[in-house]
């Protein structure tokens, strides 16, 4: 699979233009002028609800085996990131890993099961969310960040946790739209996709850093939900999104 966008996409024709109101931030423009496709919405925040268990032993080897296949996911991601940049960008799923597989973590989780009969969905939410926390209350911007790769673990062992499937559509012209974009979503990404806007995020997160690396298009826009199944034109140049 290719990553890198080499497509340098013109096109002078501005919609009848709805304007956004508020302020979005240019992280990647992936040497284009302007960007034009339809918003499509990418669901990855799980809904996790409290639950209690009679079965620890199930729940903890649930979480074991979760852990395991995210394990092999992430090494598919470096791998795919290694082939396709000259740089040392793949170290990100090192860290990645190394989050994933902390032993002291993973102990916190089964003594969460095996204590209050919490499944190993809501524990390992549970868990997850203190160290987002600690991250959170950091000064230092960049370390600070690195909240976003706690979020990005944790919603995948999530969506082995809760068999929750996530497709990244194929059609052509899609500009993807999150909440939050992760890193591990930027290996799934093709040609197709010729931009992402994001609701939150920051441009030292390590899925900004990818998404600069691989030269795709990449937005922070606080509304842009709001752009859910829109035609939208990107005019980086001038720093305007229309849309109809």
């Amino acid at each position: 699979q290719e990553l890198i966008n080499k497509e340098s996409i013109s096109d002078n024709k501005i919609y009848c233009p709805n304007k956004v109101n508020s302020k979005f931030q240019i992280i990647c423009d992936g040497n284009n002028d302007n960007i034009r496709g339809i918003g499509k919405y990418i669901n990855i925040n799980f809904n996790v609800e409290k639950q209690i268990v009679e079965n620890t032993e199930l729940e903890k080897e649930k979480l074991s085996n979760a852990i395991e296949k995210v394990k092999e996911d992430i090494i598919k991601q470096k791998t795919i990131i290694e082939k396709n940049l000259t740089n040392d960008e793949y170290l990100i799923f090192e860290t990645h890993l190394s989050i994933l597989l902390d032993e002291s973590l993973i102990e916190e989780v089964n003594n969460s099961i095996e204590n209050n009969k919490y499944s190993a969905a809501y524990s390992y939410y549970l868990e997850m969310n203190k160290y987002f926390q600690s991250f959170e209350e950091l000064e230092d911007g960049y370390i600070k960040e690195r909240k976003y790769d706690i979020k990005d673990i944790l919603h995948q062992v999530l969506k082995y946790l809760l068999n929750y499937n996530i497709e990244i559509p194929k059609e052509d012209n899609i500009i993807l739209i999150f909440n939050e974009m992760y890193a591990s979503i930027v290996p799934k990404i093709s040609h197709n996709i010729k931009g992402v806007i994001s609701k939150n995020g920051s441009p030292l997160s390590h899925a900004s850093i990818l998404l600069k690396s691989v030269n795709i298009p990449y937005i922070i826009y606080e509304d842009a939900l709001n752009l859910i199944d829109k035609e939208l034109y990107i005019d980086i140049k001038n720093f305007n999104i229309d849309y109809r």
